[in-house]
């Protein structure tokens, strides 16, 4: 369901191309706080989870992240992104059962991110608005 939604996935599909020669290839560890704005009161619990990043990943972070996105996400494409010194602003739309829509704003280090994805998806007739929280650090070698 939408709790299971890796906004860092989708913040690394809006990367590809965009500063993400800068990133440090390794073992990142990444951070995702969320509240969903449609439910008062609740928040799904946070996720961390731990990324192996390759030098070819690191220069097309798509090439790992591509299939963390959401179950019934599909045909996603990438719009409006800008990049101005180490910060990535997009927008990102998916067809498919959820309607995914998102917009973020993410700086970006050789070593660490952090940053905030609003996104709203359809479930089951109803929208649903989620913002999220990232963070991410590079925790050594794989």
């Amino acid at each position: 369901m939408l709790k299971q939604m890796s906004p860092f996935g989708l913040l690394f599909l809006a990367c590809a191309g965009a500063q993400a020669q800068d990133i440090t290839p390794g073992l990142w560890r990444i951070n995702v706080d969320s509240v969903i704005a449609t439910t008062p009161g609740y928040s799904p619990p946070p996720v961390s989870q731990t990324q192996c990043l390759s030098a070819a990943d690191a220069r097309d972070p798509q090439r790992l992240f591509g299939d963390m996105a959401a179950p019934g996400a599909a045909d996603c494409s990438y719009g409006k992104a800008k990049v101005s010194g180490s910060n990535l602003r997009f927008t990102m739309q998916c067809s498919g059962a959820l309607n995914l829509h998102a917009s973020g704003d993410v700086d970006l280090g050789a070593e660490t991110m952090s940053g905030s994805i609003s996104s709203s998806a359809n479930l089951g007739g109803q929208q649903v608005d989620m913002q999220s929280k990232v963070s991410g650090k590079r925790i050594g070698a794989c």
